[in-house]
């Protein structure tokens, strides 16, 4: 129990840093200093850009988006097509990251389950490692499903 505690600080941790992390690009890149007036500032936050890669998932999934979104345009599927975008590239990084983790759990745990030698309880938990790193790849591939479940509760 005691491992999985110090896991999910070790996640919270990490998830917080990228936090930052983000925040501070984010901020740095729509900042007022980098020559972009405040007007220009408010015109981006009206819709959303999508790059070619999920405009072509997008009609995969059946929903036809322009490659720049503005809310004001009512002959499109704005607002949908940038919830969407967002799904598919949250789901991506989560695809990314998780499979990163699983990766190394598992390598961790086969390297603790080949140098056991005779101690039982190192090998219990190389096994352990092991299956959380499969169940950590089988949740890692249905992190794919989330633009899918968004478009079903946006009903697109």
């Amino acid at each position: 129990m005691l491992m999985f505690k110090k896991l999910a600080i070790i996640l919270s941790g990490l998830l917080i840093i990228l936090a930052v992390f983000l925040f501070a690009n984010f901020v740095n890149n729509r900042g007022g200093e980098n020559g972009i007036d405040n007007d220009e500032q408010i015109k981006s936050l009206d819709g959303c850009s999508i790059s070619e890669e999920n405009i072509g998932k997008l009609s995969q999934m059946g929903v036809v988006c322009d490659s720049i979104c503005r809310y004001n345009n009512v002959d499109n599927q704005c607002g949908p097509c940038c919830v969407l975008n967002s799904a598919i590239m949250f789901s991506d990084w989560i695809f990314i990251g998780l499979l990163m983790a699983a990766s190394f759990m598992f390598f961790y745990g086969a390297y603790l389950f080949v140098m056991t030698g005779q101690d039982p309880a190192k090998a219990d938990k190389g096994k352990r490692f092991v299956m959380y790193a499969f169940i950590g790849i089988v949740v890692s591939f249905a992190s794919k499903f989330i633009p899918f479940i968004a478009k079903l509760i946006l009903k697109v």
